[in-house]
């Protein structure tokens, strides 16, 4: 979001009645000493001289008596999971989705809270002396928070925290703290399965289908007691652990008997059918939700995936979860949805059926004019819509190489440079080796920004457009994602062309970049580049008055920090070792 976005967002809340401030976007600290803002909100003139001093910083929404604001901030699936056994089936709040994946719901403000970690698994507690980052911020790698959809905090009227669920987090964020004598026996409850631990109904370390067991501690259990106000929603919620834990109706309705002699008043014995019915419902309807969250996943994506991928694209952390995706994907597979792909077990691709017609009278072949270095655009016929990749080892010029593309094409098209390794400063100071032009002069033809990820978001798209993405980063453990992003990006294009790095290892054995051959799919001009040599992998289409340029070789100077000069030309091998002057 702009500037002005994050500043009319924070007039918005303040003239609301709700107290916000600025914090960075690096480590979520306040900009400014916050403490009187917890009993005051700011002005519309402190507004506009933090986002004037600070027109990058996020915003926060200061949680507390206040703002009448409780936020609870969930970090993982599980706490996810958790929370929801606490909230009825129709619960509704507003709710934004963090960029790590988190969920943030808030509540009407109510005393008896403190702000905590993990007072839940993964969950934390915003009350008074806290805050919360809100939309439309961005975390430090460019990733948005975000109000879920139909959640906004203007949308829905913000309710009251559930009865029971206050009671747990009470108990939990009023704990002593970690080391001291009693912290085990008052907290360590909420550790895991919290609804059945809260009241000591299960040990974790017992059958759940062992329902002796469970009677015996059940009944010498001293933490059972569900008081009046809270025992519908206990005994449901007890009810939604066993069934969820893979306990059977029989024994699940034989610990809740039990459980219903230790409330006060006594819980009626004849509608714990009810709450058990109700518990299997829910969980039936969880089963459906997950299928259609995968099915409609996997409508959507392109390309080969993998059981892994599904995982860490849905948040699917759970062993539960996992093995119910597997089974989806064996019953998508099945339907003749998806099929199986490659020699691993666990990879698919969607099956793509749907077909565009078109008219071969009505196509136009128009090249571009795209300026290359190593006069790879005398060799190769570029088109609008296509993909160039050079795969370098460290050091080998890719920056260069994608900095001479701007310079010598930016005043014929537009150029977006998209870096996940320079700065702006590093930026301004590599094309001051270009003297030909100043920096003004760049600022003029071309447009800058840092990025991390989702570049397919920020291409410029249709023809003209020249996108530079310097380079393609995967997390570790995640080369197969490179293919799939190129695909990604290569939808965006509608016409634009783009240039993107990618790192491969050092040496000329290495040819293709992090993701192997299965990047080799999208791009129509593929260059391996090392220290002062360079290959052409792949030239889809090629000029006929130079030939079939495929598996070409040459060594290169480079200086000034961008100027290639061609040693040895192109040829079908180089057998001397490169070697290169700086």
């Amino acid at each position: 979001m702009s500037h002005s976005n994050i500043y009319k967002s924070a007039c918005w809340f303040i003239d609301r009645g709700y107290s916000v401030i600025p914090v960075r976007k690096s480590n979520k600290r306040s900009l400014v000493k916050w403490a009187e803002f917890q009993t005051r909100t700011p002005t519309h003139e402190e507004i506009k001289r933090w986002w004037t001093e600070w027109p990058d910083a996020n915003i926060a929404l200061v949680t507390g008596k206040l703002s009448g604001v409780t936020v609870v901030d969930i970090d993982t699936e599980e706490g996810h999971s958790n929370l929801n056994e606490f909230l009825p089936e129709t619960f509704l709040a507003p709710t934004t989705r963090t960029p790590s994946g988190g969920w943030h719901y808030f509540f009407k403000y109510r005393p008896g809270l403190k702000n905590k970690a993990r007072v839940i698994d993964g969950t934390d507690i915003r009350t008074d002396g806290g805050y919360a980052i809100i939309p439309p911020s961005k975390n430090g790698n460019g990733r948005d928070y975000s109000w879920v959809k139909g959640l906004k905090i203007n949308e829905i009227q913000m309710p009251d925290m559930p009865e029971f669920l206050f009671d747990i987090l009470s108990q939990g964020s009023n704990a002593p703290v970690l080391g001291t004598e009693t912290e085990s026996n008052s907290s360590n409850f909420l550790k895991k399965d919290a609804c059945a631990r809260a009241r000591g109904v299960l040990s974790t370390e017992r059958d759940p289908d062992d329902a002796d067991n469970n009677q015996q501690h059940l009944t010498t259990s001293n933490n059972i007691f569900l008081r009046d106000g809270v025992r519908d929603e206990g005994i449901f919620h007890v009810a939604n652990c066993l069934i969820k834990g893979g306990m059977n109706e029989a024994n699940t309705r034989k610990c809740l008997e039990i459980l219903s002699l230790h409330c006060d008043p006594p819980f009626e014995k004849n509608v714990i059918p009810l709450k058990i019915k109700s518990a299997m419902d829910r969980a039936k309807k969880r089963d459906i939700g997950l299928t259609e969250e995968i099915r409609e996943w996997v409508l959507t994506t392109s390309g080969n995936f993998s059981t892994t991928f599904v995982y860490n694209s849905l948040n699917l952390t759970t062993s539960d979860n996992k093995k119910k995706a597997a089974v989806i994907l064996g019953r998508l597979r099945e339907d003749g949805i998806i099929e199986r792909v490659g020699q691993r077990r666990g990879e698919y691709r969607l099956i793509e059926r749907d077909l565009e017609l078109q008219d071969l009278t009505k196509a136009k072949v128009e090249e571009t004019s795209l300026w290359l270095p190593l006069g790879l655009n005398k060799m190769a016929r570029l088109f609008p819509g296509n993909i160039i990749v050079i795969a370098g080892a460290p050091n080998s010029g890719k920056t260069a190489f994608l900095l001479s593309c701007c310079r010598y094409n930016m005043k014929n098209m537009r150029t977006r440079y998209l870096s996940s390794e320079m700065c702006i400063e590093e930026a301004a100071d590599r094309i001051k080796e270009f003297d030909d032009i100043t920096l003004s002069g760049w600022q003029k033809h071309w447009e800058f920004s840092e990025r991390y990820d989702n570049f397919q978001d920020a291409i410029l798209s249709g023809k003209g457009n020249l996108n530079i993405i310097d380079y393609l980063e995967q997390p570790e453990g995640e080369a197969f994602r490179a293919s799939s992003q190129l695909s990604e990006i290569h939808k965006k294009l509608d016409g634009a062309i783009a240039i993107i790095a990618l790192q491969k290892n050092r040496g000329k054995g290495r040819e293709t970049g992090v993701g192997g051959d299965q990047t080799l799919a999208k791009p129509r001009l593929y260059i391996a580049m090392d220290y002062g040599w360079g290959k052409i992998i792949k030239c889809k289409s090629f000029k006929k008055d130079f030939g079939n340029p495929n598996w070409m070789e040459c060594t290169f100077k480079l200086g000034a920090g961008h100027h290639f000069k061609i040693e040895r030309e192109w040829q079908r091998e180089v057998k001397d070792e490169p070697r290169q002057t700086n």
